[in-house]
């Protein structure tokens, strides 16, 4: 088995099935912050990322394994009895903030007034606004960092878990995998490409948020694909 061949091909489909998602991007991007967050971000030219377990949210990354596990329960006579049985029992998205964490930094589409009470000390903040190209120029063809908006429509979200674990199975049975290769094609590969889908999504409740996020992991070689990424400031 090619991995990487493999690894690009499921991560090819990811491509696939949010393109139509992330083909209209608003002009500007604004991040919230508090005024000494605002001084520092002018004084230094840079935004530091914050480690997933410290968002205000804390079930993120959990929230992205409930939806998988929701679509395995009705597909798991489908998928690779291992894995199946793995994900169902899985405490965390692949050791997420356990053995490995993402580093975010968080935009909104549009000035929200929302935001402003939440992100940016009661109103006593600022908003600063960037230009969503530039910010796509900086990543490097993802190699310094991802930038994705989010995604909190449920039965859209457990449909984007459907496509990617239907690719894996349509992928399987091309391959002539030895038993060896079909437990890493599964515990690894697929791993991966859900970990990107999965890590998109956020519950209902915050989708006023409108959210676009810089994404780094840490460490850096978690994912090996054509996005890799590497935790730096941004």
């Amino acid at each position: 088995m090619d991995s990487n061949f493999v690894t690009k091909r499921l991560l090819r489909k990811q491509n696939e099935i949010w393109d139509e998602f992330d083909s209209a991007n608003p002009s500007e991007l604004v991040h919230y912050t508090c005024p000494n967050g605002f001084r520092s971000i002018i004084e230094s030219g840079e935004i530091w990322c914050t480690d997933i377990k410290d968002v205000n949210d804390p079930l993120e990354g959990d929230y992205g394994l409930a939806i998988i596990k929701s679509v395995v329960e009705r597909s798991r006579k489908r998928l690779d009895e291992e894995f199946a049985e793995t994900m169902m029992q899985s405490p965390s998205l692949f050791g997420l903030k356990y053995s490995w964490s993402i580093y975010v930094a968080c935009f909104s589409a549009g000035e929200q007034p929302y935001m402003w009470k939440n992100y940016a000390c009661e109103h006593t903040g600022f908003a600063i606004a960037f230009d969503h190209d530039r910010i796509i120029g900086g990543a490097m063809g993802g190699k310094k960092y991802a930038l994705f908006r989010m995604l909190y429509d449920r039965p859209t979200q457990e449909q984007r878990i459907e496509a990617t674990l239907n690719h894996a199975i349509a992928m399987e049975l091309t391959m002539n995998l030895l038993p060896a290769e079909r437990r890493r094609f599964w515990m690894e590969r697929v791993a991966v490409a859900l970990i990107v889908c999965a890590s998109r999504f956020k519950a209902p409740k915050w989708s006023r948020e409108e959210e676009f996020r810089i994404s780094v992991t840490d460490p850096p070689d978690i994912f090996k694909f054509d996005s890799e990424e590497g935790r730096e400031s941004v």
